[in-house]
């Protein structure tokens, strides 16, 4: 199941990336909260004056292949975001570390194939390093 599923999500991709190039335009911009305290992400940025407020820092993505056509609300880009818990955002960064997430979960899943190992001994070795699926 996680291997039919698996190949379907990366026959996906590889139908996005058959374009030539991929165009990932971010736009990073800081948002001033100076009398919050208690925000979800709140950290410091620098107001207009130069000083250091409450605030947090936007990251806004757009995702084009080469026609110009914005992929943006593809549900793949989306699945693969998330793969990075970007918890439905998408950014050049989350876009990026689920491609790294995905690839991984390949090379995991030909790995397992290559040296027939079995789902309980996969589970055992998972155990063993102390990873919890």
């Amino acid at each position: 199941m996680i291997k039919k599923s698996l190949m379907h999500l990366l026959k996906i991709v590889e139908k996005l990336v058959a374009n030539k190039r991929l165009y990932i335009i971010s736009d990073h911009s800081d948002s001033r909260k100076p009398y919050s305290s208690k925000l979800e992400n709140l950290g410091k940025v620098r107001s207009l004056a130069g000083s250091i407020i409450n605030g947090f820092t936007t990251l806004g993505s757009v995702i084009l292949d080469e026609n110009k056509k914005e992929l943006t609300n593809n549900p793949t880009i989306q699945m693969i975001c998330d793969l990075a818990n970007s918890k439905g955002k998408i950014t050049h960064y989350f876009f990026l570390e689920g491609l790294k997430m995905l690839l991984l979960s390949w090379h995991v899943q030909n790995f397992r194939i290559e040296n027939s190992i079995s789902d309980a001994l996969f589970a055992e070795m998972q155990a063993y390093a102390g990873i919890i699926e």
